[in-house]
Order: structure tokens, then sequence, then C-alpha cells
């Protein structure tokens, strides 16, 4: 269906904001007010909820999380983007398996399985998932989907 991606990504961001506010995690939703995408809303809403329950989680406590989100020609990124731990280089790989925690992030409670739900539902929507990430400063995850999802 087609959703106005702005309006979906402030509903989300809304459901998250009690535990953004115990860790005093600013959110904000940096989407284009008319960009407007076809996709699987239960499928994006499972994609987001997780990406956003992470960003928060491996946050420091006044932190900040940015939703971004742009066209492009072969259809469109949707990017999640905090200033929270960050994830070792010889991991990033590794985030998307279902179980497995990172060593900087088994003192927070979690299944390891909020990224591997990511990743399934990102492929069955035909997107790739690129992450970029440093100790200490942050991690992005950018995921592109194609107009046909």
């Amino acid at each position: 269906q087609q959703i106005h991606l702005a309006d979906f990504v402030s509903d989300q961001l809304d459901d998250h904001q009690a535990s953004a506010q115990l860790k005093s995690v600013k959110l904000e939703n940096n989407v284009p007010a008319d960009l407007i995408v076809t996709s699987d809303e239960g499928r994006l809403m499972g994609i987001l909820y997780n990406l956003l329950a992470n960003a928060i989680k491996y946050n420091d406590d006044g932190g900040h999380v940015t939703v971004a989100a742009t066209s492009t020609f072969a259809g469109w990124q949707l990017s999640v983007s905090d200033n929270g731990i960050g994830i070792p280089t010889n991991q990033q790989q590794r985030i998307f398996e279902r179980f497995y925690r990172g060593d900087n992030g088994k003192t927070i409670p979690g299944t390891g399985l909020g990224l591997a739900i990511v990743a399934e539902q990102a492929a069955q929507l035909s997107g790739s998932i690129n992450v970029t990430s440093e100790l200490g400063a942050g991690t992005t995850i950018k995921i592109d989907f194609p107009n046909d999802n």
C-alpha cells in the first residue's frame, strides 16, 4: 500500500517516546513530508520498531536518534542513526544473525533477535542493508528498497 512515510515514522517515534524519555534520548524525524512509498506496512513497521528499539537501547543517556529517508532513482532509502555505543568493525556483519549479541552489548538485556528480524523483513521487501558504525560515536543502519516492493 502507499504510505505517507513522514506520518508513518512519526507514529513509530510516538510509540517509542516512553523508552526514549527514560534515557533522555531525543527522537527526530527527518523524513520529507511529501515522501510517499509503496510498501508492506506491517513489515515496514517491524523494521522500524526494531531499529528504533535498538537505537534507543544502545544509546547513551542524553543521546539522539534520527530517522531519515530519501527517494532514489531505483526506489527509496530508510536510515536510522544514533550517537550511542557503536559496534566494533569485526562484529558489524554478524549483528543480523539470530541470537548474536556483540561484546559491547552483552551487559544490556536483549535476545539478539531484533536485527535478525530487520534483516528478514528487509529481504522480504527486496531491501539491502548497510551498516556504518564507530565505537563510542554511534551507528547508522540504512536500507535501500526498490520501487516495486
